[in-house]
């Protein structure tokens, strides 16, 4: 039978392997067998207690996910049993540059042609620390060096899965969406409104939006009212 909460006193580590020891009003009892970092607070003499349950593997500190493992060692025993656990992950072995380089084509324009495998938008991919990274940044961090903080690499030759470093230039985001070929990208390389008037400074202003908006049609649009 438990002891009802306000028999709670205190509770502290106990110097062994299989649990804590709980101190009560009416004696000493075993506790449940409990990790390290168990917290206990009191509130009107009721205790809380709490654990953070790590992987079961020793040295690994990581948070446990099933079967005793964290998710590293979870996935190791699931592709390759109980003795396979400890050992390392499958790598692909090449180093980085070397699969670059037989994974891309030459072309007659300087273009290095990516022919490995490619995302929806058709950027070439490659797998880098067992993580899917886009190819032509992994160029060019290869050969030329870290991309700036805060932008984005801008293919000046318009072909996405080309990874020639030559070919590409740090820019920022707006700068490289302005040259592309987006409907925001169309819309502000047109210089005349839809009625052939001419996007002048006299003729324009720009709403809250960013949008531009002709003021002749505008004018044209109230006088028909």
């Amino acid at each position: 039978m438990h002891p009802s909460p306000a028999a709670f006193v205190s509770i502290r580590p106990a110097y062994s392997l299989i649990g804590y020891t709980w101190t009560y009003n009416n004696g000493p009892r075993r506790g449940c067998n409990l990790s390290a970092g168990l917290t206990a607070t009191t509130d009107l003499g009721v205790a809380l207690a709490t654990t953070k349950r790590t992987c079961s593997i020793e040295g690994c500190e990581k948070p446990h996910r099933a079967r005793g493992y964290c998710a590293t060692h979870y996935t190791r025993w699931a592709k390759n049993g109980a003795d396979g656990i400890e050992k390392p992950l499958k790598s692909l072995g090449a180093p980085i540059a070397t699969r670059l380089l037989k994974s891309h084509l030459k072309l007659d324009n300087g273009c290095w042609q990516w022919t490995g495998a490619t995302n929806r938008e058709g950027y070439g991919i490659i797998s880098v620390n067992n993580t899917g990274r886009l190819a032509h940044r992994i160029s060019y961090e290869e050969q030329v060096g870290p991309i700036p903080h805060g932008l984005t690499l801008d293919h000046l030759c318009r072909n996405v899965q080309c990874i020639n470093p030559e070919h590409l230039e740090p820019v920022a985001a707006g700068v490289n969406a302005m040259r592309g070929e987006g409907p925001a990208a169309q819309n502000a390389r047109k210089t005349h409104c839809p009625k052939g008037h001419g996007y002048t400074p006299a003729n324009t202003y720009i709403q809250k939006q960013g949008w531009r908006v002709c003021r002749e049609c505008h004018r044209m649009r109230y006088r028909s009212e």
